[in-house]
């Protein structure tokens, strides 16, 4: 039988290392060590898929004061963690979605957050959600503060406008109003955000800027709270379609032109 050359060594400081055929011997064994290594960790990996990367993330997370989403399967704790207070015909439902099948379908009902002073809106703010409207004559999200920080849909405005109040002025969304051609009125869904840089606002359909102007910063710093479904004050005039992925953060998202977002918002907060 031929005779093979230890491979083994003392310690680094050994010299006695194999030279010349036993060199290279020797060197195909640790390389053959090597490849039935990095095969045994290829497969450990394929075991746990929970290994790999991920890359989701949004890098706001840690200003979201609100976040619904019919998928986490409640209308009572936001993935904040805060309480909500549903009341009257509102429901997670599977007849329309964006996303993993469901939406909350509003149907005369609304969803109160409880008071915060998260909802001052006394900073910079991005309102967004996903909307499946059922008519104009609708408002469907409203402060507790009179007059300030409600949102409209052909009410008590002709044309089928979508306007955002803010405590200072008003910024519309869509309508004949404006210097451009929307789906009105609306169909399918469609992605609204509203956001607050500074003093500046702007409007948001579909990822398109819309309108973007000055309105004075409110300085009310006592805690508010919103209702979904309808404006607090008029609850005559409530939605009747559906909303999912309604979320409020401090900080302005989106200064220009974005893509809608292509799944549910996460909340995860990106290292």
């Amino acid at each position: 039988m031929p005779t093979y050359p230890d491979c083994s060594y003392v310690s680094v400081e050994d010299t006695s290392e194999p030279t010349g055929a036993s060199y290279i011997y020797c060197l195909a064994a640790e390389v053959r060590e090597l490849k039935r290594a990095a095969a045994d960790a290829n497969d450990l990996a394929a075991s746990f898929p929970i290994m790999e990367p991920f890359t989701e993330c949004d890098p706001y997370w840690d200003q979201v004061v609100l976040l619904l989403r019919a998928s986490d399967n409640s209308l009572i704790v936001d993935a904040t963690g805060k309480t909500l207070s549903p009341s009257g015909d509102v429901s997670i439902s599977t007849a329309q979605s964006i996303f993993n099948g469901k939406s909350i379908n509003f149907n005369g009902g609304t969803i109160l957050t409880p008071y915060s002073t998260d909802f001052n809106m006394t900073t910079d703010y991005t309102v967004e959600f996903w909307l499946y409207s059922g008519g104009a004559g609708q408002e469907f999200f409203s402060s507790s503060k009179a007059n300030a920080f409600y949102m409209t849909l052909g009410y008590p405005h002709p044309d089928e406008i979508l306007r955002w109040y803010d405590s200072g002025g008003f910024i519309d969304v869509s309508g004949t109003a404006l210097n451009v051609t929307l789906p009105l009125p609306f169909t399918g869904w469609n992605h609204v955000a509203l956001t607050r840089q500074g003093s500046t606002v702007r409007s948001f359909f579909n990822g398109v800027k819309i309108r973007e102007q000055t309105i004075a910063v409110n300085t009310d710093t006592t805690a508010q709270r919103f209702s979904l479904g309808y404006r607090t004050a008029l609850p005559a005039y409530c939605i009747y379609g559906y909303l999912d992925q309604i979320r409020i953060t401090l900080a302005a998202r989106y200064t220009e032109d974005f893509p809608p977002p292509t799944t549910p918002f996460y909340e995860v907060v990106c290292l």
